[in-house]
């Protein structure tokens, strides 16, 4: 039987993965490639000759929508009003019709007239468009989180519950993807049962399969060694994300004002904290230099950042999927520090693979448990050894065949 092939449709082509949605995206793609030929359909964005060189090397075909080429302002503007157009009279969320462009349908029309059985998979509810064109039984969706249920948890309900109308028109979106595909994969088992819940709650809900995406990390062979610190300096704490996102910029900017003032007023060597990742506004600069901590911006290698640190934190205060930057840390050979939110997700166990800490009081606990460098060492082995069970690359192809089996019904050579 001959291997698979896969049409992957993303909103644009991940590189440098230097950011959450972009690094699933790229993983998606390669798990694919690990088992069959791989098409990915997507837009290009006028600076993506580094992601084109890149991915093509690695053996992806690309087929990309050109008409984003021209970045200059005009040209943005009007498909920003083109894209508002549409999205009012389809009665869809903006997001959609950019990120699956009419022209990304059509190629992926011409590569399924070429081979219809092709299995069309999407990254995200808004490929569905892209996805429910694939003959029944090879059609995936992979969500990396419920954006419903997370924007439902960011913004509440009114005194009669309520939920905005952008919420709304959001879990109307979701359930529309929903029927364009036979297996819906979930990035963790919380967001699986959370789309259990949506399917459970539709008037007619479709025969859709749930299953869990088996995510995957690089880890090297053998834990990094930690940093070497003098007993009498302070530890260096890395936090680092794309800051542009609500969720990260939310909760950094909470830990900033409520939690890291607490801290530092009851310890007695507060820690050197470093801010990392692109997004970083002048605002937000000025807020972390406030608190004493160190905006490092945008780095060309995350992997160095990391190295240099004694601890890395995830301050989250809501937002679901899997914490990537989490994995990767501890794959690192890092212990984390992080709220529950962060946490969720990743099946591990506070206080065996990771420290959990959401008050103030129990931020200082995590500090004087670092403080002992036995205590850190078991929890970064700890957490290496758990991520390199769970989410290592070796093994990734089975996973993958085991998931789509279960979900398509179909044998996956």
């Amino acid at each position: 039987m001959d291997s698979p092939h896969f049409i992957f449709s993303s909103a644009v082509l991940p590189w440098p993965p230097d950011q959450g949605s972009k690094r699933f995206m790229l993983e998606v793609g390669r798990s694919l490639l690990s088992i069959g030929k791989v098409t990915w359909v997507s837009r290009a964005t006028g600076g993506d000759d580094e992601a084109r060189r890149e991915l093509t090397q690695e053996g992806f075909q690309l087929h990309l929508d050109e008409s984003y080429r021209d970045t200059r302002w005009l040209a943005r503007m009007r498909r920003r009003l083109r894209s508002s157009w549409q999205a009012r009279r389809q009665h869809v969320p903006r997001v959609q019709i950019y990120a699956c462009t009419q022209r990304m349908q059509e190629i992926v029309r011409e590569e399924l007239q070429r081979d219809p059985d092709a299995i069309v998979v999407g990254a995200f509810w808004f490929e569905a468009p892209a996805v429910r064109l694939g003959r029944p039984g090879r059609r995936v969706l992979i969500l990396s989180d419920l954006e419903y249920h997370r924007e439902a948890e960011r913004l509440g309900s009114d005194p009669e519950g309520r939920l905005p109308k952008r919420v709304q028109r959001l879990r109307e979106a979701e359930k529309a993807a929903f029927r364009s595909c036979d297996a819906l994969l979930c990035l963790t088992e919380d967001d699986r049962q959370l789309a259990q819940q949506t399917l459970a709650a539709m008037d007619d809900p479709p025969p859709v399969k749930l299953g869990v995406w088996p995510a995957v990390v690089p880890v090297p062979d053998t834990m990094p060694p930690l940093a070497r610190r003098d007993p009498d300096e302070p530890q260096r704490w890395l936090s680092f994300g794309y800051w542009a996102a609500d969720f990260n910029r939310d909760g950094l900017r909470r830990f900033l004002r409520e939690t890291w003032p607490a801290l530092v007023r009851a310890v007695e060597r507060p820690p050197l904290l470093r801010i990392a990742g692109s997004g970083l506004t002048v605002e937000m600069r000025r807020e972390i230099q406030a608190a004493g901590a160190e905006a490092i911006g945008w780095v060309v290698d995350i992997e160095e950042e990391i190295a240099g640190n004694d601890a890395v934190i995830v301050p989250l205060d809501y937002g679901g999927g899997l914490r990537y930057r989490m994995l990767k840390a501890q794959a690192a050979g890092r212990p984390i520090v992080c709220t529950p939110v962060a946490a969720r997700g990743a099946g591990e166990t506070p206080g065996e693979h990771y420290l959990q800490a959401e008050t103030p009081a129990e931020w200082v606990r995590a500090w004087r448990t670092l403080e002992d460098p036995v205590e850190s060492e078991r929890l970064a082995r700890a957490g290496y050894e758990f991520v390199r069970e769970h989410f290592g690359p070796e093994g990734r192809a089975e996973r993958l065949r085991q998931v789509l089996r279960e979900t398509l019904e179909m044998e996956i050579p």
